[in-house]
Protein backbone atom coordinates (compact mmCIF):
# COMPACT_ATOMS: atom_id res chain seq x y z
CA UNK A 1 0.00 0.00 0.00
CA UNK A 2 0.98 3.46 -0.36
CA UNK A 3 2.41 4.88 2.32
CA UNK A 4 3.74 8.99 2.77
CA UNK A 5 6.48 10.11 5.26
CA UNK A 6 7.36 13.18 6.28
CA UNK A 7 10.34 14.91 5.80
CA UNK A 8 12.65 13.48 9.15
CA UNK A 9 10.97 10.39 9.23
CA UNK A 10 11.99 6.76 9.05
CA UNK A 11 10.03 3.47 7.39
CA UNK A 12 11.41 0.23 7.82
CA UNK A 13 10.02 -2.67 5.73
CA UNK A 14 9.73 -6.18 7.14
CA UNK A 15 12.74 -8.05 7.07
CA UNK A 16 13.31 -10.55 4.21
CA UNK A 17 14.20 -14.12 5.61
CA UNK A 18 16.40 -16.54 3.06
CA UNK A 19 18.61 -19.49 3.74
CA UNK A 20 20.12 -21.82 1.60
CA UNK A 21 21.25 -25.32 1.38
CA UNK A 22 23.50 -27.30 -1.28
CA UNK A 23 22.15 -30.62 0.33
CA UNK A 24 18.45 -30.46 -0.44
CA UNK A 25 15.37 -28.98 1.64
CA UNK A 26 15.76 -31.08 4.82
CA UNK A 27 18.72 -28.76 5.29
CA UNK A 28 17.16 -25.22 4.15
CA UNK A 29 14.65 -26.22 6.47
CA UNK A 30 16.89 -27.01 9.61
CA UNK A 31 18.91 -23.50 8.78
CA UNK A 32 15.30 -21.70 9.38
CA UNK A 33 14.86 -24.07 12.65
CA UNK A 34 17.50 -23.17 14.15
CA UNK A 35 17.98 -19.10 13.73
CA UNK A 36 14.36 -19.39 14.36
CA UNK A 37 14.75 -21.11 18.01
CA UNK A 38 17.93 -19.11 18.78
CA UNK A 39 17.14 -15.27 17.18
CA UNK A 40 13.36 -15.07 16.82
CA UNK A 41 10.73 -16.97 18.30
CA UNK A 42 10.22 -16.20 22.25
CA UNK A 43 11.87 -18.67 24.20
CA UNK A 44 12.66 -20.65 21.35
CA UNK A 45 14.91 -22.70 23.11
CA UNK A 46 12.92 -23.44 25.81
CA UNK A 47 9.77 -25.73 26.48
CA UNK A 48 6.35 -26.24 25.70
CA UNK A 49 3.51 -27.12 28.07
CA UNK A 50 0.64 -29.41 27.71
CA UNK A 51 -2.52 -27.53 28.27
CA UNK A 52 -6.56 -28.58 28.26
CA UNK A 53 -9.06 -26.66 26.33
CA UNK A 54 -12.61 -26.64 27.88
CA UNK A 55 -13.41 -25.42 24.31
CA UNK A 56 -14.39 -28.90 22.75
CA UNK A 57 -15.86 -30.00 25.99
CA UNK A 58 -18.47 -26.76 26.82
CA UNK A 59 -18.47 -24.33 23.97
CA UNK A 60 -19.99 -21.42 25.89
CA UNK A 61 -22.12 -23.03 28.26
CA UNK A 62 -20.20 -23.83 31.47
CA UNK A 63 -20.20 -22.51 35.30
CA UNK A 64 -17.70 -22.91 37.91
CA UNK A 65 -18.92 -26.35 39.24
CA UNK A 66 -18.29 -28.03 35.21
CA UNK A 67 -15.02 -25.74 34.98
CA UNK A 68 -13.58 -27.18 38.57
CA UNK A 69 -14.54 -30.75 37.58
CA UNK A 70 -12.17 -30.20 34.59
CA UNK A 71 -9.70 -28.42 35.85
CA UNK A 72 -9.11 -31.85 38.07
CA UNK A 73 -9.69 -34.20 35.06
CA UNK A 74 -6.53 -32.06 33.69
CA UNK A 75 -4.89 -32.58 36.33
CA UNK A 76 -5.46 -36.48 36.03
CA UNK A 77 -4.52 -36.56 32.01
CA UNK A 78 -1.33 -34.96 33.38
CA UNK A 79 -1.79 -31.70 31.37
CA UNK A 80 0.35 -28.92 32.68
CA UNK A 81 -2.08 -25.93 32.20
CA UNK A 82 -6.24 -26.07 32.35
CA UNK A 83 -6.98 -22.96 29.92
CA UNK A 84 -10.26 -21.08 30.24
CA UNK A 85 -11.66 -20.50 26.12
CA UNK A 86 -14.33 -17.98 24.99
CA UNK A 87 -17.68 -17.26 26.83
CA UNK A 88 -16.43 -16.29 30.49
CA UNK A 89 -17.42 -12.24 30.05
CA UNK A 90 -19.72 -9.75 29.38
CA UNK A 91 -22.96 -8.99 31.81
CA UNK A 92 -25.55 -6.46 29.88
CA UNK A 93 -24.78 -8.47 26.84
CA UNK A 94 -23.25 -12.01 28.28
CA UNK A 95 -21.05 -13.81 26.02
CA UNK A 96 -23.40 -16.94 25.37
CA UNK A 97 -22.88 -16.98 22.15
CA UNK A 98 -20.60 -15.33 19.27
CA UNK A 99 -23.43 -12.48 18.59
CA UNK A 100 -23.00 -10.57 21.15
CA UNK A 101 -20.33 -9.26 24.62
CA UNK A 102 -16.38 -9.35 22.48
CA UNK A 103 -15.50 -6.53 23.99
CA UNK A 104 -16.44 -6.07 27.35
CA UNK A 105 -14.06 -7.82 29.31
CA UNK A 106 -16.26 -7.99 32.70
CA UNK A 107 -16.34 -11.69 33.96
CA UNK A 108 -20.14 -12.91 33.31
CA UNK A 109 -21.07 -13.00 36.90
CA UNK A 110 -24.30 -15.49 36.50
CA UNK A 111 -21.53 -18.34 34.82
CA UNK A 112 -18.76 -17.05 37.41
CA UNK A 113 -20.07 -15.67 40.53
CA UNK A 114 -16.61 -15.93 42.72
CA UNK A 115 -14.42 -14.35 39.35
CA UNK A 116 -11.72 -15.61 37.27
CA UNK A 117 -9.35 -15.63 40.83
CA UNK A 118 -11.37 -18.34 42.11
CA UNK A 119 -11.05 -20.84 39.15
CA UNK A 120 -7.06 -19.94 39.78
CA UNK A 121 -7.66 -20.72 43.37
CA UNK A 122 -8.77 -24.50 42.23
CA UNK A 123 -6.26 -24.96 39.93
CA UNK A 124 -3.40 -24.50 42.34
CA UNK A 125 -5.48 -26.78 44.18
CA UNK A 126 -5.37 -29.15 41.99
CA UNK A 127 -1.87 -28.81 41.13
CA UNK A 128 -2.40 -27.51 37.71
CA UNK A 129 -1.22 -23.89 36.35
CA UNK A 130 -4.42 -21.61 34.67
CA UNK A 131 -4.66 -19.82 31.39
CA UNK A 132 -7.37 -17.81 29.97
CA UNK A 133 -8.33 -16.65 25.98
CA UNK A 134 -8.93 -13.22 24.88
CA UNK A 135 -9.52 -11.90 21.51
CA UNK A 136 -8.69 -7.89 22.48
CA UNK A 137 -8.54 -6.67 18.66
CA UNK A 138 -12.41 -7.42 18.44
CA UNK A 139 -15.76 -6.51 18.95
CA UNK A 140 -19.59 -7.53 18.57
CA UNK A 141 -21.55 -4.57 17.40
CA UNK A 142 -24.05 -6.17 20.17
CA UNK A 143 -21.87 -4.58 23.30
CA UNK A 144 -21.28 -2.12 25.74
CA UNK A 145 -17.56 -1.10 24.13
CA UNK A 146 -19.45 -0.79 20.56
CA UNK A 147 -22.00 1.57 21.94
CA UNK A 148 -19.57 3.74 23.87
CA UNK A 149 -16.77 3.81 21.17
CA UNK A 150 -17.99 3.05 17.38
CA UNK A 151 -15.15 5.48 16.09
CA UNK A 152 -12.81 2.24 16.81
CA UNK A 153 -14.02 0.20 14.71
CA UNK A 154 -12.65 -0.46 11.13
CA UNK A 155 -15.50 0.09 9.07
CA UNK A 156 -16.36 2.51 5.71
CA UNK A 157 -19.43 4.98 7.00
CA UNK A 158 -20.28 4.63 3.18
CA UNK A 159 -20.73 0.82 3.01
CA UNK A 160 -22.72 -1.96 4.51
CA UNK A 161 -20.79 -3.09 7.77
CA UNK A 162 -19.38 -6.86 7.08
CA UNK A 163 -19.17 -9.16 9.80
CA UNK A 164 -16.99 -12.05 10.24
CA UNK A 165 -18.12 -14.45 12.66
CA UNK A 166 -20.18 -11.91 14.08
CA UNK A 167 -17.70 -9.28 14.43
CA UNK A 168 -15.57 -6.28 13.70
CA UNK A 169 -11.81 -5.20 14.42
CA UNK A 170 -11.07 -2.92 16.17
CA UNK A 171 -8.57 0.15 14.71
CA UNK A 172 -4.90 -0.55 16.26
CA UNK A 173 -3.55 2.18 14.13
CA UNK A 174 -5.48 4.24 17.02
CA UNK A 175 -3.22 5.09 20.24
CA UNK A 176 -6.52 4.88 22.33
CA UNK A 177 -7.33 1.92 20.53
CA UNK A 178 -3.56 0.53 21.58
CA UNK A 179 -4.05 1.57 25.29
CA UNK A 180 -7.68 -0.14 25.72
CA UNK A 181 -6.26 -3.32 24.29
CA UNK A 182 -3.01 -2.80 26.17
CA UNK A 183 -5.35 -2.09 29.53
CA UNK A 184 -7.12 -5.74 28.72
CA UNK A 185 -4.25 -7.93 29.16
CA UNK A 186 -2.70 -6.16 31.98
CA UNK A 187 -5.53 -6.06 34.45
CA UNK A 188 -6.45 -9.29 34.18
CA UNK A 189 -2.72 -10.55 35.03
CA UNK A 190 -2.17 -7.31 37.42
CA UNK A 191 -5.42 -9.42 39.05
CA UNK A 192 -4.22 -12.86 38.53
CA UNK A 193 -0.53 -12.24 39.35
CA UNK A 194 -0.41 -16.58 38.71
CA UNK A 195 -1.96 -16.76 35.32
CA UNK A 196 0.39 -18.81 33.52
CA UNK A 197 -0.88 -18.77 29.86
CA UNK A 198 -3.25 -16.85 27.43
CA UNK A 199 -4.50 -17.59 23.96
CA UNK A 200 -4.73 -14.45 22.56
CA UNK A 201 -7.39 -15.02 19.33
CA UNK A 202 -7.48 -13.52 16.11
CA UNK A 203 -11.01 -14.60 14.25
CA UNK A 204 -11.68 -11.52 12.01
CA UNK A 205 -9.82 -9.96 9.09
CA UNK A 206 -9.67 -6.06 8.36
CA UNK A 207 -13.11 -5.55 5.86
CA UNK A 208 -14.33 -2.11 4.39
CA UNK A 209 -10.95 -0.49 5.74
CA UNK A 210 -11.33 2.55 6.89
CA UNK A 211 -10.38 4.33 10.05
CA UNK A 212 -11.91 7.40 11.64
CA UNK A 213 -8.62 8.68 13.06
CA UNK A 214 -5.67 8.08 10.93
CA UNK A 215 -5.58 10.70 8.34
CA UNK A 216 -4.32 8.99 5.85
CA UNK A 217 -6.51 6.16 4.59
CA UNK A 218 -3.73 4.26 2.90
CA UNK A 219 -1.64 3.44 6.26
CA UNK A 220 -4.15 1.63 7.70
CA UNK A 221 -3.03 -1.90 7.15
CA UNK A 222 0.81 -0.84 8.02
CA UNK A 223 -0.04 1.44 11.00
CA UNK A 224 -2.45 -1.61 12.45
CA UNK A 225 0.27 -3.95 12.27
CA UNK A 226 2.61 -1.41 14.27
CA UNK A 227 0.11 -1.28 16.42
CA UNK A 228 -0.50 -4.50 17.51
CA UNK A 229 3.52 -4.65 17.73
CA UNK A 230 3.51 -1.85 20.16
CA UNK A 231 1.03 -3.57 22.49
CA UNK A 232 2.96 -6.27 22.68
CA UNK A 233 6.22 -4.04 22.74
CA UNK A 234 4.55 -2.81 26.38
CA UNK A 235 3.01 -5.97 27.41
CA UNK A 236 6.44 -7.92 27.07
CA UNK A 237 8.26 -5.59 29.15
CA UNK A 238 5.86 -5.76 32.45
CA UNK A 239 5.33 -9.54 31.63
CA UNK A 240 8.11 -10.60 29.79
CA UNK A 241 7.63 -14.37 30.08
CA UNK A 242 3.97 -15.83 30.11
CA UNK A 243 3.67 -18.34 27.44
CA UNK A 244 1.03 -16.56 24.64
CA UNK A 245 -0.15 -17.99 21.86
CA UNK A 246 -0.82 -16.26 18.89
CA UNK A 247 -3.78 -17.98 17.19
CA UNK A 248 -6.19 -17.23 14.40
CA UNK A 249 -8.38 -19.30 12.47
CA UNK A 250 -6.44 -21.10 8.98
CA UNK A 251 -3.32 -20.19 10.72
CA UNK A 252 -3.62 -16.63 9.73
CA UNK A 253 -0.83 -15.13 12.61
CA UNK A 254 1.78 -17.79 11.51
CA UNK A 255 4.18 -15.08 11.07
CA UNK A 256 7.69 -14.27 12.22
CA UNK A 257 7.36 -11.05 12.80
CA UNK A 258 4.42 -11.66 15.74
CA UNK A 259 6.24 -14.64 16.69
CA UNK A 260 9.45 -12.72 18.63
CA UNK A 261 6.14 -11.86 21.50
CA UNK A 262 4.53 -14.93 21.31
CA UNK A 263 5.49 -18.52 22.48
CA UNK A 264 3.63 -20.67 19.62
CA UNK A 265 1.17 -20.02 16.73
CA UNK A 266 -1.91 -21.89 15.81
CA UNK A 267 -1.94 -23.90 12.25
CA UNK A 268 -5.51 -23.98 11.87
CA UNK A 269 -9.32 -24.50 13.60
CA UNK A 270 -9.83 -27.81 11.44
CA UNK A 271 -8.04 -29.77 14.36
CA UNK A 272 -8.60 -33.39 12.33
CA UNK A 273 -6.30 -35.85 13.55
CA UNK A 274 -5.17 -37.01 9.75
CA UNK A 275 -5.60 -33.86 8.37
CA UNK A 276 -3.66 -32.20 11.26
CA UNK A 277 -0.51 -34.71 10.06
CA UNK A 278 -0.43 -32.85 6.65
CA UNK A 279 -0.40 -29.09 8.06
CA UNK A 280 2.08 -29.79 11.12
CA UNK A 281 3.91 -31.13 8.17
CA UNK A 282 4.30 -28.39 5.92
CA UNK A 283 4.56 -25.56 8.66
CA UNK A 284 7.51 -27.86 9.82
CA UNK A 285 9.45 -26.93 6.76
CA UNK A 286 9.63 -23.17 8.08
CA UNK A 287 8.50 -23.31 11.10
CA UNK A 288 10.25 -25.30 14.16
CA UNK A 289 8.27 -28.03 15.60
CA UNK A 290 8.25 -25.41 19.04
CA UNK A 291 6.49 -23.09 17.66
CA UNK A 292 3.28 -25.06 16.20
CA UNK A 293 0.72 -25.77 18.46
Amino acid sequence: SEYTLDPGKEFTTPALIHTWSGSGSGDASRNLHRWARKHCILDGEGKRETLLNNWEATGFDFNEDQLTALIKDGKKLGSDVFLLDDGWFANKYPRDSDHAGLGDWDVNKKKLPHGIGHLVKEAEAAGIKFGIWLEPEMVNPKSELYEKHPEWVIQSPNREPHYFRNQLVLDLSNPEVQDFVYGIVDKILTENPTMAYIKWDCNAVIFNAKSASNPHPSHLFVDYVKGFYSIMERLRQKYPEIPIMLCSGGGGRADYGALKYFTEFWPSDNTDPLERIFMQWEYSYFYPAISSS
